[in-house]
């Protein structure tokens, strides 16, 4: 199909310089054209208005509120203001360079903008995976695995939603680009500083990109770079260290261990604690069956693990109840 579209120098010259320039670019970059089409037609009907500020979305939104305004790192729609440990600072930290760049925190004025700029994420994001698959991918195929990550359900939800999913997925795509074979970037300390920057910028969006340093350091073991790999083991725990340190900090003070209402710091409220408080639940939503033990934990990722299968063929179309929903 590419071959189609190319166009021999005598006709380029025929169509003049400007005609034949313009000509050429259409068949250097229909590909990228298309994926950008795409994104067009999905953003268009939903570019105006402000960014969708419910659920995590409003926490996210608060945090930055509370760095914009000088009170710190704060929920500040809670009682007493209790310091938060559970979200990374990155997204909120986004969050509260716009509100001191339009000088305002009034969702009605920053959320427009926040909208706005998820959809150039949005296109950052389309792009950058256009050019991942382009490297194992014929182009046709290619511009079809980028249309599938673009319509898949959760791609649309989460690109409406102040959430840090979008802006993680970009910065995953890029990290993979950079730091697997990275040919693009012929210095080898230019690409190990990219990579560093690129997982240390996951993990500050979700502690998901943890994920992200495992892969770096595994890719230098695997290659049998050992040297290599102890670096890049510690430059991962210098941010990682350093939130773990925050979080630390918060648990022993005195505001966490008195809390503004009895059950504010209570396992259960899942945005005043940590993931591993919550997480070490029986059942987050049922409290009183209290925490689980080594016996439960390891049941709990033997599921986790078996239902693997189900989960990746979710994300490659819907969830299993809009399937459920179709059959019935």
């Amino acid at each position: 199909m590419s071959e189609a579209l190319e166009i021999s120098s005598p006709e380029l010259v025929k169509l003049g310089p400007e005609k034949g320039k313009l000509a050429a670019a259409v068949g250097r970059f229909w590909p990228e054209a298309i994926v950008v089409a795409l994104v067009v037609i999905l953003w268009a009907p939903r570019l105006s208005g402000p960014i969708d500020l419910r659920w995590d979305a409003s926490i996210y939104y608060v945090l930055g509120t509370s760095l914009a305004t000088g009170h710190g790192y704060r929920i500040l729609s809670e009682p007493g203001s209790p310091e938060a440990l559970q979200y990374p600072p990155l997204l909120p930290a986004i969050v509260a360079l716009s509100q001191r760049a339009l000088g305002t925190t009034d969702p009605a004025v920053v959320g427009p903008w926040l909208r706005s700029s998820y959809a150039a994420v949005f296109v950052a994001y389309a792009l950058a995976a256009f050019a991942l698959a382009r490297r194992y991918l014929s182009v046709g195929f290619a511009v079809a695995a980028v249309a599938l990550s673009l319509l898949q359900y959760h791609s649309l939800l989460f690109s409406d939603l102040l959430f840090a999913e979008l802006p993680f997925a970009l910065v995953g795509v890029v990290f993979v680009r950079v730091a697997v074979n990275g040919s693009e970037v012929s210095r080898g300390w230019l690409r190990e500083t990219m990579s560093f920057a690129l997982a240390t910028a996951g993990f500050l969006l979700r502690t998901a990109g943890l994920a992200l340093f495992a892969a770096w350091v595994l890719d230098a073991i695997v290659r049998r770079h050992w040297r290599l790999g102890l670096i890049r083991g510690l430059l991962a725990l210098l941010p990682i260290l350093a939130w773990q340190a925050h979080v630390n900090r918060v648990r022993g003070s005195y505001e966490y261990v008195h809390p503004a209402y009895e059950y504010q710091r209570a396992a259960y409220q899942f945005y005043n604690v940590s993931y591993a408080d919550n997480a070490l639940l029986i059942d987050p939503y049922r409290p009183e069956l209290g925490r689980a033990n080594a016996r439960a934990l390891m049941e709990r990722l033997a599921r986790n693990v078996l239902a693997m299968a189900e989960e990746l063929g979710q994300a490659i179309t819907t969830g299993k109840d809009y399937w459920r929903e179709l059959l019935v």
